[in-house]
């Protein structure tokens, strides 16, 4: 009998293969690019900023787009879900 946890490797090994990986890999560097084009407009080597919260607009983007083709452009928008309290 299979352990558990040799049954979620395959799963996850699966999952995360390179040829799946490809498939994505265009909505990967597109927000890649729009979350370092924000970081980048926030600096000026002296203001110290609160990144978690484009850290998570930008996950948000590429989970639900991988995961249900849903495009939430979170990244370009001015307000985060009800959920987070930073709003930059």
């Amino acid at each position: 009998m299979e352990k558990t946890g040799e049954r979620h490797r395959k799963i996850v090994s699966s999952a995360l293969h390179i040829n799946i990986l490809q498939r994505f890999e265009e909505k990967f560097a597109k927000n890649n690019d729009i979350l370092a084009n924000k970081l980048k407009a926030l600096t000026d080597g002296i203001t110290a900023h609160d990144i978690p919260p484009y850290l998570t607009r930008c996950s948000l983007d590429i989970k639900y787009h991988t995961s249900s083709r849903i495009n939430m452009d979170a990244e370009m928008a001015m307000m985060i879900p009800h959920w987070t309290t930073s709003q930059p």
